[in-house]
């Protein structure tokens, strides 16, 4: 079971090196994922060893002479109890997590699992829509972001 100190690190390369998706996993449905990536293998083996998932090497940018890379990813509910873990110490992510929180609430109902015919128009309406949100918060920063941060031009950051 990870302490404290290694859930605050977890968020950490989250903020900083992860992604945070919910992805098409098959026909209508999506899944949430979480994956850090980065060139050194030592920092996606240490998700793994404590937090479970599987890592990838990537090798997609070797044409442009760029290094090798390596990705830990995990999904679903074990997706789902990280970000329940990290989520007090997301510094940039926060927002993220709790959209990514709600979608996977959409999982639960008195069948438990969703299957084949529990999944209505109305709820993959649902979740496209914090499938859609998630991916509008990572291309717009909250305007509190900004407020005390140097102008594009200045050369000295105080």
């Amino acid at each position: 079971m990870p302490n404290e100190i290694q859930w605050s690190q977890l968020a950490a390369f989250i903020d900083g090196e992860g992604t945070i998706v919910i992805i098409k996993a098959r026909l209508h449905y999506t899944q949430l994922v979480i994956r850090v990536a980065n060139t050194d293998p030592r920092l996606p083996m240490w998700c793994k060893k404590l937090f479970g998932g599987k890592v990838y090497a990537c090798d997609n940018n070797r044409k442009n002479n760029r290094r090798r890379f390596y990705t830990w990813a995990i999904q679903a509910q074990k997706a789902e109890d990280i970000l329940r873990g990290c989520l007090p110490f997301f510094l940039l992510k926060k927002e993220q997590a709790e959209v990514a929180l709600a979608y996977r609430e959409t999982f639960r109902h008195k069948k438990g699992k969703t299957n084949e015919q529990d999944l209505t128009p109305e709820r993959m309406e649902v979740r496209q829509r914090y499938r859609e949100e998630l991916s509008r918060l990572k291309y717009e920063l909250p305007t509190d972001a900004f407020i005390g941060a140097p102008e594009p031009n200045s050369k000295i950051l105080q």
